[in-house]
């Protein structure tokens, strides 16, 4: 998993399924067929390409379930949608990896607020047999680092040169956790950082879903979830500047 640093680029409507399918060609399947994956939501220009490895591990033929709701959501409001970003930079990307099921297949998307660790245990027993269902794929919008004066958030470890090198020591300590898939540990490691992942609870959430599904589990199930892509959208080196930082995970069941 190597660090990349994103260049700007404008992306038309008209050039978007060639640059997705170059993004998807320039990716290695190498964790797959994924069971959920975890993907940036940020401008395609930054994190197109880093998303790319996160949906080059599904594989399309295998989901024809839909997740069912129960009384534990509420609807999302109309303003509350409008005002969400983090479903839609994925949209694109789905209806590709997607396109030979097209029409027989349902999107379920699934709004996670602020929960307290408790909910957050409990949404991932909630979701755990949809996990475990092979016809389901979790789709976790997640950026991670958000450094910067803009963004309330400036950890700088000095043992570092460089302050894009101390983010990027601090994003891969928090992805190692969640490759060990150890809610436990991860939330130990926000509440010592507050590392400023926006997608730190539904990632609680599958991380809680996996442990369920590992406790009850009679049949030697391996769960493995791997980091294939890091990058940041700048190299910080100072306190004047600002990056976010992606990142891109398989999740695989054998």
């Amino acid at each position: 998993m190597t660090a990349t640093v994103i260049t700007y680029k404008v992306l038309t409507g008209t050039t978007l399924g060639s640059e997705l399918d170059g993004w998807l060609a320039a990716a290695n399947t190498e964790h797959r067929p994924a069971r959920a994956i975890i993907a940036p939501h940020a401008g395609y220009s930054y994190c197109g390409a880093c998303g790319g490895h996160a949906y080059k591990q599904v594989d399309p033929l295998t989901f024809n379930a839909e997740l069912l709701s129960c009384g534990d959501f509420v609807e999302m409001e109309h303003k509350v949608d409008e005002e969400e970003h983090s479903i839609e930079m994925h949209l694109p990307y789905i209806a590709r990896v997607m396109q030979r099921k097209r029409g027989s297949f349902t999107i379920i998307p699934v709004l996670v607020g602020a929960l307290k660790p408790d909910k957050e245990a409990k949404y991932g027993r909630i979701f755990s047999k949809y996990l475990e269902d092979p016809t389901n794929l979790f789709v976790v919008s997640s950026d991670f680092c958000h450094w910067g004066r803009r963004f309330s958030y400036q950890y700088y470890d000095k043992s570092f040169s460089k302050i894009y090198e101390s983010i990027e020591q601090l994003d891969k300590q928090g992805m190692a956790l969640i490759e060990k898939l150890d809610p436990q540990s991860f939330h130990a490691y926000l509440k010592k950082y507050e590392n400023t992942i926006c997608g730190r609870h539904p990632i609680s959430v599958l991380l809680h879903a996996v442990e369920t599904i590992r406790s009850g589990q009679k049949n030697g199930l391996n769960l493995e979830m791997k980091f294939l892509k890091y990058a940041q959208s700048n190299q910080v080196k100072s306190m004047q500047d600002s990056s976010v930082s992606y990142g891109a995970a398989s999740l695989v069941f054998s």
